[in-house]
């Protein structure tokens, strides 16, 4: 530091360069003693001693402050009394001691996300400015606000001011319908949105939240089966979640699907003394296909008795004849749909009907009669099987048929039928013992219609 004091004395003015002084508590004390001057008189030189006092100066050192992020870059907000700055973070910002200043931060950005000062925002990981040292240490003070004033001191020359921004997460809520899509509706923080709903903005590590709706497509009724993240990760299997994202993140609510029971309307075509027949309408999703369910009260359990596919809409078990009359059994049909897309099943709907069984002689009788048949059909049971099952088939009209079982690179392994049939229905047994477990197909040719069905071996 260098201070010039300008004298004047009859105007000769004096320079007296001063340095190094000694500053104590920003204060400098100049005590005025002698200089010498030349006598008007004599001409010769003159010591002049003065004590009429002394000068105090207050002398204001500068100080420089470092202002950054803890992330990104952007500009960020720097007054110095009053002066405005918005340099590039980090930056520097240099003023006097004593001196204002206001600092605030801005929006930096970083790939992918905008950074924001989570003052009042969100409520949770809220931001604040961390202060550190000359040597990087961090100090305990923080300040809370966005935007803070202060006065500069010396003993913080140096120092670095953090702003803690937060990352605002871009998150993307969806269903997920196998077979269908992504569409339908989802509900977000309480509001009901069409699915994708995305931009849903969240500071990280906050709160947001989601509803799915169990809802019917095509004849398909689905359930929520699980909430999961854009890594697979499952996150909740309950219907309502609440996610705290720390990035940008997909959530997606994935479903299961199974035929609506109220999408098919079933009933008998009776007669007393006649076989059970009963019928029903096709579910409007063209991959469901049907199970014939019978299970007797008082009996050994609920079996699988034919399957058959769409458009077939009636089935005729010739194992029963229609009575009317509690004296005889109660017997309980089902016509189960089964949804091949996912594997699944509509609900149980079974469906009572008094009658009693068939001996097997008219059973014989009534297969080769064909009364009522106005359909080719031809299914198995059980399905899947060990190591035996029973090919059921029905005629509307006499031909020559055949009935044939192929593996899956398509070759003949069995012929089980080729000859002439009648009108009727009809049954046999495939005994697969000598085979191993797998699939197999049963094709029935009958004139121009032929039906290739799957079945499967489990030993």
């Amino acid at each position: 530091m260098q201070i010039n004091a300008n004298w004047t004395n009859d105007s000769q003015p004096l320079t007296l360069p001063i340095s190094s002084w000694n500053i104590k508590n920003n204060k400098l004390t100049i005590g005025v003693l002698k200089k010498i001057v030349n006598n008007h008189e004599t001409g010769s030189p003159q010591l002049v001693y003065y004590s009429s006092g002394s000068i105090t100066a207050t002398i204001d050192r500068s100080v420089t402050l470092n202002v950054t992020y803890n992330q990104g870059s952007g500009n960020i907000v720097a007054y110095v009394n009053g002066a405005y700055n918005a340099p590039s973070a980090p930056a520097q910002t240099m003023g006097y001691e004593t001196d204002q200043i206001t600092i605030g931060a801005l929006s930096p950005t970083i790939p992918n996300y905008i950074l924001a000062y989570n003052e009042n925002q969100a409520p949770l990981n809220k931001s604040a400015w961390w202060i550190y040292d000359q040597n990087y240490q961090r100090q305990t003070q923080t300040l809370a606000s966005a935007t803070n004033t202060f006065s500069m001191q010396y003993s913080q020359d140096n120092w670095t001011y953090e702003a803690q921004m937060k990352k605002l997460c871009n998150i993307t809520l969806q269903n997920n319908f196998i077979g269908v899509g992504h569409g339908g509706v989802i509900t977000v923080n309480g509001n009901q949105v069409n699915s994708p709903s995305s931009n849903n903005m969240v500071v990280e590590q906050n709160a947001i939240s989601a509803a799915a709706t169990g809802t019917e497509i095509n004849g398909i009724y689905y359930n929520l089966s699980n909430w999961t993240d854009a890594n697979n990760n499952i996150i909740s299997t309950n219907d309502s979640a609440t996610f705290y994202p720390g990035s940008n993140m997909t959530y997606t609510a994935n479903y299961i699907g199974s035929p609506a029971s109220n999408t098919i309307s079933m009933g008998y075509n009776i007669v007393v003394g006649q076989p059970i027949t009963m019928h029903w309408t096709d579910n409007p999703n063209p991959n469901v296909t049907y199970q014939i369910w019978r299970n007797i009260k008082g009996g050994s359990g609920a079996e699988l008795i034919a399957t058959v596919g769409r458009g077939v809409q009636t089935y005729t078990d010739y194992d029963y004849i229609f009575t009317g009359t509690y004296t005889n059994d109660l017997l309980y049909y089902d016509v189960r749909q089964y949804y091949s897309v996912e594997g699944t099943y509509s609900n149980t709907n079974w469906q009572a009907v008094y009658g009693k069984i068939v001996p097997k002689a008219v059973v014989k009788n009534n297969l080769n009669q064909g009364e009522n048949i106005t359909s080719y059909f031809v299914g198995c049971y059980p399905n899947p099987f060990n190591p035996s099952t029973i090919i059921n088939y029905q005629l509307p009209e006499a031909g020559m048929i055949s009935l044939r079982i192929f593996d899956t690179m398509g070759r003949e392994i069995k012929t089980l039928i080729n000859e002439q049939k009648a009108k009727g229905s009809y049954n046999i047994s495939f005994d697969a013992s000598h085979l191993s477990s797998g699939v197999y197909f049963y094709q029935l040719r009958a004139g121009d219609f032929v039906s290739i069905k799957k079945m499967v071996l489990l030993k």
